[in-house]
């Protein structure tokens, strides 16, 4: 993203009642006062966003954890996302090596490596 539109989700969602944030039932809305927005200075910004138990979390990731989750996605093999990920990037081995083991280690924690469905997501592809 080109802005760090995160920032501004949680300023929006600090001042949103939590029944409005996690419910889609009808209330009456009080008034309320508008809330302070960050600062939007143009920013390269990186997010992974994910959905667990009908509630939508982001993360922000550096660059080379986004390409290499990108690529895993779009069904690369994981050397070939690997490739990809660290083609341009201004990182030494031993700094590649540390984005690999925290990107595939909270990548795992979260659940985002399964098994990928057919397209009726009725069965499971066989790998």
């Amino acid at each position: 993203m080109s802005y760090p539109v995160d920032s501004l989700v949680l300023a929006v969602k600090k001042h949103t009642p939590e029944t409005e944030i996690v419910s889609n039932a009808a209330n009456r809305r009080v008034a309320q006062t508008l809330p302070t927005l960050p600062a939007m200075r143009q920013e390269r910004v990186w997010l992974a966003v994910h959905r667990f138990e009908d509630s939508v979390y982001y993360r922000r990731v550096d660059r080379e954890t986004f390409l290499l989750l990108s690529a895993l996605r779009s069904g690369a093999s994981v050397s070939e996302a690997v490739t990809l990920a660290f083609e341009k990037t201004k990182l030494n081995g031993e700094d590649q090596a540390n984005v690999l083991r925290e990107s595939f280690a909270h990548a795992s924690q979260l659940g985002w490596f399964c098994t990928p469905y057919a397209e009726d997501e009725s069965e499971a592809l066989i790998m």
